[in-house]
């Protein structure tokens, strides 16, 4: 939670689109920058990204392998989604969301956990 406060402060999003995506996990290539960016706030906040918009593919491999993800899926997710021919971080951090959201989607479908934030806990 606490990176999610950080990262709306350096590019905010809205409370409502905040939820839509996490809700839902469908994301629109009409997203904003912001939002572009607040997504790769996150990904340096966690490790999986580098200020640059590189992808630190040892840290994501330790991450979902401790999730226990398939390694059809660990796989396609390190040499796949972070294949992106983009030079924008904000753009990278977009694309590799939305590849991974929907090989997630191929592997769990039923799987789906719900995160809704109230606004006290974004402010």
């Amino acid at each position: 939670m606490r990176y999610i406060k950080i990262c709306n402060e350096t590019s905010p999003i809205s409370l409502t689109t905040m939820n839509e995506v996490l809700i839902n996990k469908k994301l629109s290539q009409e997203d904003s920058s912001d939002f572009q960016c607040f997504l790769h706030c996150l990904f340096t906040k966690y490790g999986w990204m580098d200020e640059d918009g590189g992808f630190l593919l040892t840290d994501i491999r330790s991450a979902l392998e401790e999730a226990a993800v398939d390694t059809s899926l660990l796989e396609f997710v390190l040499y796949k989604c972070t294949a992106i021919p983009s030079v924008d971080r904000c753009h990278r951090a977009f694309q590799f969301t939305e590849c991974f959201w929907e090989k997630v989607k191929e592997h769990q479908p039923e799987e789906d956990e719900t995160f809704v934030y109230a606004l006290d806990d974004v402010k």
